[in-house]
């Protein structure tokens, strides 16, 4: 490892890409003190940068045609064998970044430009015709006069704006972070003496575990969905009360209940009357030639009664003037 040539990859090497960096570092813990004579593996290199040797054989082609490592002296890996030698690199030391230039204007960024007009021909004094920036005035403050001190204003505004902002901040962090109640403590203390085995906890352990339980009442978990969640999966657990922690300090949202609308009941039809069509319960209306209608014995209405006489003739008939029995069914 050379510190020399490390410290030169990351601060003086010239035209580095981003995506270069690791594999020059990787290919600098090899080099000597001079930047020579590095010659690691390119699947040590790909360990070394989490890359495949394909992209390693790509950035040692990329640092050589940016002349920023050559070919080395290849006697230095002789002795290993042929199939198994790997190639000598040397870092091209002697390259170094060219430093940033220094702002030589003694003038602050934000400042205007002095206003230098045109100089007037004067043979006395040429000095004249150009007008300098005046320099800054020390206006005497009104407390040193004796007066009150100057208004902090803008101070009083910024540092409230600040305070207000972190307290926003507090606010919704804590907010509805409240100590459970006694009776939640209750709860959810029994709801962890209630666990069966192998998810049963001591009473110092439910006490500790408690308010955690609680405050997952007051995200909206139920009971039984939360026992549910806190003893499933209990295979390969070594410790049950750590899972248990664990599991209360992660929880995801509450299940959504599953309001699955019922089917009303399905009203059952009468028997036959045996004047109608068996399948589709439709008599021939006498008042219509090829129309057919409900048949008010087969048929009822929402009240469970028959369906009313005016439904085949049309008539202003009540319902219970509609006569009884099976005057409708065809003679044998």
């Amino acid at each position: 490892m050379s510190v020399e040539a490390i410290t030169w990859v990351l601060n003086d090497a010239p035209d580095l890409p981003p995506n270069l960096v690791a594999t020059l570092i990787a290919l600098a813990n090899h080099a000597d003190p001079n930047g020579q004579a590095a010659a690691p593996s390119q699947n040590l290199l790909a360990r070394y940068t989490r890359k495949k040797p394909r992209t390693i054989r790509d950035d040692l082609a990329a640092l050589k045609a940016n002349g920023l490592i050559r070919h080395g002296d290849q006697q230095q890996v002789a002795f290993l064998p042929a199939d198994r030698r790997p190639v000598v690199y040397d870092l091209a030391m002697e390259r170094h970044a060219q430093p940033p230039t220094a702002d030589t204007d003694p003038r602050p960024q934000n400042s205007p430009p002095a206003a230098v007009d045109n100089p007037v021909d004067n043979p006395v004094d040429r000095r004249a015709a150009v007008h300098c920036r005046p320099a800054a005035r020390h206006h005497p403050s009104i407390a040193s006069a004796g007066g009150p001190p100057p208004s902090a204003t803008n101070t009083l505004i910024s540092a409230n704006v600040k305070r207000e902002a972190a307290y926003r901040r507090r606010t919704i962090l804590e907010e509805e972070v409240r100590p459970p109640t006694p009776e939640a403590l209750a709860s959810a203390t029994g709801l962890l003496l209630e666990l069966e085995h192998p998810w049963r906890v001591g009473r110092r352990t439910a006490a500790a575990l408690a308010p955690l339980v609680a405050a997952a009442f007051s995200a909206g978990w139920k009971r039984k969905d939360l026992a549910a969640h806190l003893a499933g999966n209990p295979g390969g657990v070594r410790s049950y009360t750590a899972v248990l922690r664990a599991r209360l300090g992660d929880l995801p949202a509450p299940p959504r209940p599953r309001n699955v609308p019922q089917p009303p009941p399905r009203r059952r039809s009468p028997a036959w009357c045996g004047g109608c069509s068996p399948k589709s319960r439709m008599i021939a209306s006498p008042l219509h030639l090829g129309k057919f209608v409900r048949c008010p014995r087969c048929h009822t209405d929402s009240l469970g009664a028959r369906t009313s006489q005016t439904a085949v003739t049309g008539d202003r008939v009540s319902p219970r003037s509609w006569p009884i029995g099976r005057q409708l069914r065809t003679p044998a």
